[in-house]
């Protein structure tokens, strides 16, 4: 298995566990942002997801080489069962991309709107960027009293 491949299968599945996670909350949970003192900038598990698919596509564009479309934003998602299938869409976008990218391309400077990095930091962004979320969904479930764990299946 090339470097590249395994990357992909690190996306797909980060994907597949923020999906998890966001279809097991009920539905008045998904816009809900819990009020914590001394908190600041906390944001529901909709606008969470939002922000992987936004990142998924734009990077996965980067690594295609596409010219980029107009950034209109995060996209507006209107419930969980579109919100999870438009995540697995995105890390599907981004793994092929990953798949396509020669050796050289690890080495090749990006230049996103956060940082400039070479291809192998930039890969694992949407994989991290996903668990990261993913663990704040995590954290909106403990807070509304879902203690369970959650794990799509992988097969």
């Amino acid at each position: 298995m090339t470097w590249q491949e395994s990357q992909a299968h690190l996306v797909t599945g980060a994907a597949l566990m923020l999906a998890c996670s966001l279809e097991a909350m009920p539905t008045e949970r998904l816009e809900w942002v819990p009020d914590v003192e001394g908190a600041v900038d906390l944001r529901s598990a909709m606008s969470l997801v939002a922000e992987c698919i936004h990142t998924n596509t734009a990077i996965a564009g980067m690594l295609s080489g596409a010219t980029p479309p107009e950034d209109n934003g995060n996209p507006v998602l209107k419930d969980s069962a579109q919100a999870a299938a438009q995540i697995r869409e995105s890390a599907a976008q981004v793994a092929d991309a990953i798949r396509g990218l020669n050796d050289e391309a690890l080495d090749k400077v990006y230049q996103t709107y956060f940082a400039a990095m070479p291809g192998r930091i930039l890969l694992a962004v949407p994989m991290t960027n996903m668990m990261y979320h993913n663990g704040q969904l995590n954290l909106l479930q403990l807070l509304y009293g879902d203690s369970e764990s959650h794990f799509p299946d992988f097969s």
